[in-house]
């Protein structure tokens, strides 16, 4: 599991239209920083307590709301 894996994962999440740049950066083991195109779609996705990755099913992400004092919108964790 790498950065590129879930920068992958939310692109294919987005489909074929979406022109986000999806970028993730590993912070320790399991969490990683990434920008969200909307702050709805932060919202959104941080309501689930976790979710398995299509592209690598035994893999779970959950999505947190970052503070914004810090510049990132969420932070991702993997188990």
């Amino acid at each position: 599991m790498n950065a590129r894996h879930i920068e992958n994962e939310f692109r294919v999440q987005a489909g074929l239209s979406s022109t986000w740049r999806w970028y993730a950066k590993k912070m320790l083991e399991t969490t990683y920083r990434m920008r969200f195109p909307t702050t709805k779609k932060v919202e959104d996705l941080s309501f689930f307590i976790g979710m398995h990755m299509r592209t690598m099913p035994e893999v779970t992400l959950k999505v947190e709301k970052w503070n914004s004092n810090v510049g990132a919108k969420a932070e991702i964790n993997t188990t």
